[in-house]
């Protein structure tokens, strides 16, 4: 091909057309994916389009799946990225488990053994980012015309052999322990066995035809996990992944809509994110390498979880086979410690895991309180020597503090040792926490107790009232009744004092109260129809007091008895009726 009036002809080498190949089917890959996550996240919030926008208020869920810590026989490039995306994440799940805790501490005054065990993993993430770091120094290596994997490894063991704390030299061949997989399990998929190398040995020169291949150059990085060993292998065309500006062009201007959109021109640079405001970009950072852009997603995570609410869920396994029913501890105890849970756990039980403002504290278990003299003033001389402002929130906490202690049967060294007293919080440990809950529901079972008894009480009182009532309306209708029969049966001769009918008598075992004995009819005076509207009256009390207190006589009097009741009642009625037609019979033969 000859070059043409607006472009030059440049030859390029076998060698250089793979990585150009390479580069381009990762840049087509890389762009087409983080398309397809741009256009989901604009569905899922009600966007219609992935470039105008759905109305985004800012507000998300969002789930983030971590890889797991890695360490294989052979660990490569890719090791080193993911462990070093682990590094950062576990820095951010220590800050939001540890760290905020050991912080409150500090901003109240309290001192606590916890703060000595929190974990820490900055120098780590200072070996790999920082100035002079592994992934600055290779991006570096990469912009150098000669830059090679073994001047690079020369170059850290010289920067930083100094930091036998975080990095190192790989042990012996002999020596080098068995590795483990992802997230400390026993697999060891990822690369074959590591190739032998002499220690010490950093740049090695290539002999005669006879002479075998020199073994790749290693260094050992102390992560939080575990000792990785690195071979660095390849790295130098790994990390460039440099897509030519003229191939971006090409495909810029392709009949694909999906790639003419991937590559529009306009994008910005991947290294604006990772350089600082205001700082002149040297010309190795002005060349976009796969690490510079896996630092600079990184660095676009991490912003985002600062800015949110963060809750971790970690995923263990139970043993390397993944078979059912099969619990190794060893092998959980070892993900737990790479995971730094036992370290957020360490830094738990030091401490106080449990904090309160001093006015919730109160609120919440003031139950416990006593109101005896005694207790308050040998809780006083405590309270006074609580030097905290305020002094009236401080003495009041420890007075209910030293009054549930004495409630518990616990003494008062219960108390120093399971809390402390901040600015404005105070802190406990969990068995405090734990008797303290167990008082308070005790308190709230009793308090509840009580009141069932008062209202039980009521309850029963208003029954009894309501059955004395009843009974003495029941008297007084069965005294009319007698009252009016014994007027007929002297009226018309025909029958004898206390040989009337309607004897109506009430028991205590019916009644299940004390009511007036309602024996043989007396005579008295006035006519048969007094008597008998004197029985009505009775009659239509009787009723309103069954409206009032049938209910709670329902409740308090056994369900035979009541039903007993019930029918005297009726029978009650039924006599009435009866009287009132015969005396109107009688009016009537008379008439």
């Amino acid at each position: 091909a000859q070059p043409d009036d607006f472009g030059v002809l440049k030859p390029l080498s076998l060698s250089e057309c793979n990585d150009t190949r390479d580069a381009l089917a990762k840049a087509i890959y890389e762009r087409l994916f983080h398309w397809i996550v741009a256009r989901l996240n604009d569905y899922m919030r009600g966007g219609g389009d992935a470039e105008g926008g759905g109305g985004d208020s800012g507000l998300f869920i969002g789930l983030l799946d971590i890889f797991g810590f890695e360490n294989f026989d052979r660990n490569g490039f890719e090791q080193l990225c993911i462990n070093y995306a682990n590094e950062k994440l576990q820095k951010q799940f220590i800050v939001a488990a540890a760290e905020l805790c050991l912080r409150d501490y500090q901003a109240e005054g309290i001192a606590c053994a916890a703060m000595a065990a929190c974990p820490d993993n900055t120098a780590q993430i200072s070996l790999l980012e920082g100035r002079g770091g592994i992934l600055p120094m290779l991006d570096e290596e990469c912009a150098l015309p000669r830059g090679s994997e073994a001047s690079l490894v020369h170059k850290l063991h010289t920067m930083h052999g100094a930091s036998p704390a975080v990095f190192g030299r790989p042990p012996p061949p002999s020596s080098r322990p068995a590795r483990a997989g992802r997230s400390g399990s026993a697999s060891s998929a990822g690369g074959g066995a590591g190739l032998p190398r002499p220690p010490g040995a950093l740049i090695c020169s290539g002999g005669g035809a006879a002479t075998p291949p020199a073994p790749p150059p290693q260094f050992v990085v102390k992560h939080y996990a575990a000792e990785v060993t690195y071979t660095v292998d390849g790295w130098i065309d790994r990390n460039r992944g440099l897509l030519r500006p003229e191939v971006q062009a090409v495909l810029s201007t392709s009949r694909s809509l999906l790639l003419r959109t991937l590559f529009r021109p306009a994008d910005p640079p991947p290294l604006d994110a990772l350089r600082p405001p205001g700082a002149a970009p040297r010309a190795a950072r002005g060349r976009y390498t796969v690490v510079s852009g896996f630092r600079a997603s990184l660095a676009s995570l991490s912003t985002t979880l600062e800015g949110t609410a963060a809750h971790y869920v970690r995923c263990i396994k139970p043993n390397a086979q993944q078979a059912a029913d099969d619990f190794d501890g060893a092998y959980v105890t070892r993900q737990l410690a790479c995971t730094g849970v036992l370290a957020v756990i360490d830094v738990q039980r030091l401490g106080f895991p449990v904090s309160m403002p001093k006015i919730d504290f109160l609120r919440a278990y003031r139950c416990l309180g006593t109101r005896t003299a005694t207790t308050r003033a040998s809780a006083a001389p405590a309270a006074a020597a609580a030097p905290s402002p305020p002094a009236g929130l401080d003495s009041a906490c420890t007075n209910l503090l030293l009054s549930a202690a004495a409630l518990l049967g616990e003494p008062a060294s219960w108390v120093e040792s399971g809390t402390a007293l901040g600015k404005s919080k105070l802190f406990l440990r969990e068995p405090i926490v734990s008797r303290l809950e167990a008082a308070k529901v005790a308190a709230w079972s009793g308090a509840a107790t009580a009141m069932q008894a008062a209202a039980r009480r009521y309850v029963a009182r208003r029954a009894a009232r309501a059955l004395a009532a009843i009974v003495a309306a029941h008297a007084a209708a069965c005294e009319a009744l007698r009252a009016c029969a014994e007027c007929i049966a002297l009226l018309n001769r025909g029958g004898e004092p206390g040989a009337s009918p309607l004897h109506l008598g009430v028991s205590r075992s019916d009644l299940g109260a004390p009511h007036p004995h309602l024996g043989a009819p007396r005579a008295g005076g006035g006519s048969a129809r007094a008597h008998l509207q004197a029985a009505g009256r009775a009659l239509e009390q009787l009723a309103g007091l069954w409206r009032d207190g049938g209910e709670a006589l329902a409740a308090c009097l056994p369900e035979e008895a009541y039903t007993r009741l019930q029918a005297r009642n009726t029978a009650l009625e039924d006599a009435v009726t009866e009287a009132v037609e015969r005396e109107e019979a009688r009016a009537a033969e008379a008439a």
